[in-house]
């Protein structure tokens, strides 16, 4: 893992994203480093950071990258995570990664030292798996004009997905967001800051 350590101190963290976007889809574009769920569950991250001097060229830094994802997954014994894309234009460079589950996006990061996720735990479900569980019914959630959103309301939005996290950072969504736990902040109908704590993301 020395050498992804080597890469990350070349890509810092950042903090917000910006995607192309449509009316009710969004694609993940990052601009700064940022994380992705897609309706399927799928998961995905972006390390994205300006430079100033030339460590790498494309090709060098995109292999760096894949050496350190080949030695994670064979550590791990299996296929855990892969580098979908490795950019370095105009003074920024992007690597954008995608993961089997949350539990791998959060191993790779502290396997890797990769500080841009202040992640301890991060999953995907339907709302309707978490109502059923009671995980989410005492939990304060507010719709996105900060009006609070009872249980009985969140077990009658059974064709919503939900993201359970506990940590901090921006998200990104495929569909719309339309609940959130109580303390995030929306930037745009798909993206959210998330601050520190255990929380929940609901969109469409």
């Amino acid at each position: 893992m020395k050498n992804m350590k080597i890469v990350l101190e070349v890509l810092a963290a950042g903090t917000l994203l910006y995607g192309c976007k449509s009316s009710d889809t969004s694609t993940f574009q990052p601009a700064q480093s940022s994380i992705f769920v897609a309706r399927d569950g799928g998961i995905s991250s972006a390390l994205v950071e300006k430079y100033d001097k030339d460590y790498y060229s494309e090709s060098e830094l995109k292999a760096e990258i894949e050496k350190a994802v080949a030695e994670y997954n064979a550590e791990k014994g299996a296929d855990l995570t892969s580098l979908k894309s490795c950019t370095m234009k105009d003074g920024k460079a992007s690597a954008v990664f995608t993961y089997v589950s949350g539990d791998a996006m959060v191993d790779f990061a502290e396997t890797t030292g990769d500080h841009s996720m202040a992640l301890t735990s991060f999953s995907t479900s339907t709302v309707t798996d978490l109502v059923n569980q009671g995980t989410i019914s005492d939990a304060a959630i507010v719709d996105i004009n900060g009006k609070a959103v009872s249980a009985d309301t969140l077990g009658k939005e059974t064709s919503l997905h939900a993201i359970t996290m506990d940590g901090s950072g921006t998200v990104q969504t495929q569909g719309k967001i339309v609940y959130m736990s109580e303390g995030c902040t929306l930037k745009d109908s798909f993206t959210v800051v998330v601050p520190e704590g255990n929380h929940y993301i609901v969109f469409k």
